[in-house]
């Protein structure tokens, strides 16, 4: 049996970055993620992200780009 809580999250996040003669494009990302909190002094996160950026000024020809990333980071409190 794992001890400890378990919590859920969702983000997401929205990005213009775009000024004048400056084309940065747009930027959008959905974030979820897992926490286990082991213990009071222990936790573990666990995140998957996926986004997208669009509306850019060309790099290499492209002018759009999706992105996944995951994540896992322990925290230990002594």
């Amino acid at each position: 049996m794992v001890g400890g809580a378990l919590q859920a999250a969702a983000r997401w996040s929205y990005g213009d970055l775009s000024d004048e003669d400056i084309l940065g494009g747009v930027a959008e990302s959905l974030t979820i993620g897992l926490n286990w909190l082991w213990n009071p002094y222990a936790r573990v996160q666990f995140n998957y992200v996926h986004g997208q950026i669009r509306d850019r000024s060309p790099v290499a020809g492209l002018t759009t780009g999706d992105y996944d990333i995951i994540g896992m980071r322990a925290m230990v409190d002594f």
